[in-house]
């Protein structure tokens, strides 16, 4: 299974097309190409990531990033003649729909209109879009991107959240496992979590501290670590074993936050 994936939460502009196979049981990725651009000298003038800005340079890079991705996956993307695309009537249809999708974003139309409708429908089953949490305006950009993508076609759309996304990234290397019952620490940007996962698909949201020091949240919340009413009994036995998934972005501060939490987790557990 392929999937494109869309990612335009924050100051990042992100295509990447993975592979997929084994279902939740043993999941497998492959990444097939990945395309980033990052906006960080941009944003270094104000301290921090203005939304405005960031949602016009995603409406720059979404287009040529998603032909970089294709063109190194897939080779050459264009179509050969104006008929290869679909019967005159429903391309009109099409991208009447498409039209309305972008209204917001006539510079994205415009290169959509210009570039996008001449590459070849691609050999992948789904796309996938970031959808929150993030900068609204920045968000919106890549959602409407997606949605027209679908538009063209005809391939199914997913939204996907960004923090579960960051959960399951470690998967992406194969030599990486999660073994469940799992703590997932999460920080990334404003966002702050403690996840209790299950398995793959089930997860359910222990804290979201706004403020709050993870030493008092661990605290507060040392049941999370050990008790069979939140995690499995699996921590009762002798082998008890808790895998952590630890993800930090944005800054070194936030790095150092993960080693001193995981650093805490292994001491209690």
């Amino acid at each position: 299974m392929k999937i494109l994936a869309i990612e335009t939460s924050c100051d990042e502009t992100a295509i990447s097309l993975l592979e997929a196979n084994s279902g939740f049981e043993n999941p497998k990725f492959k990444v097939l190409s990945n395309a980033l651009n990052s906006q960080i000298e941009l944003h270094k003038e104000y301290g921090g990531v203005y939304p405005s800005l960031a949602k016009r340079e995603h409406t720059k890079n979404l287009t040529p990033l998603l032909l970089k991705v294709m063109e190194e996956v897939f080779g050459n993307t264009k179509l050969e003649t104006l008929n290869d695309r679909r019967e005159p009537e429903n391309h009109s249809n099409v991208l009447k729909k498409i039209r309305m999708v972008l209204e917001r974003e006539p510079e994205l139309f415009e290169q959509f209109a210009r570039i996008v409708l001449d590459i070849k429908k691609p050999d992948i089953d789904y796309i996938a879009v970031t959808e929150g949490p993030g900068l609204e305006p920045a968000l919106w950009v890549g959602i409407n991107f997606a949605k027209a993508l679908s538009l063209l076609w005809n391939i199914p759309l997913i939204p996907i959240n960004h923090m579960e996304g960051h959960i399951l990234s470690p998967l992406l290397n194969k030599e990486n496992k999660i073994t469940f019952p799992s703590l997932a620490l999460l920080i990334s940007g404003g966002h702050t979590e403690l996840v209790l996962m299950k398995d793959c698909t089930n997860t359910r949201l222990l804290e979201r501290p706004k403020t709050m020091l993870w030493a008092k949240l661990l605290i507060r919340r040392p049941e999370c670590l050990a008790s069979p009413t939140l995690a499995d009994q699996k921590f009762q036995n002798s082998q008890k074993k808790l895998a952590m998934v630890i993800m930090s972005t944005s800054t070194l501060y936030q790095n150092q936050c993960s080693k001193t939490i995981l650093a805490t987790f292994l001491s209690l557990v």
